[in-house]
């Protein structure tokens, strides 16, 4: 399962438990690193180019920071970005 899918999984999980509730849930950039780290090396780049291999040896703490903010807001406002869906 790669990295988008996996959290998207994890998100529905946690609307279909916390739907009419704001959250003041987080992810920290810690369990970022962690899902990328277990991604599957070779597979396909997604829509915008970016391989595994570049979240996983760019070695970027920086866009673990940013992608623990994106999803800790997608969490907390229960609301996912349009861009998000393909």
């Amino acid at each position: 399962m790669n990295f988008w899918m996996n959290m998207e999984n994890e998100l529905k999980d946690f609307y279909s438990r916390n739907c009419n509730v704001r959250s003041e849930g987080t992810l920290i950039a810690q369990t970022v690193k962690s899902l990328v780290r277990n991604l599957k090396q070779g597979t396909a780049p997604g829509f915008d180019g970016i391989t595994s291999e570049h979240l996983k040896y760019g070695h970027a703490t920086t866009l673990y920071d940013k992608l623990a903010s994106v999803y800790s807001a997608i969490i907390r406002y229960c609301f996912v970005p349009d861009i998000f869906t393909i």
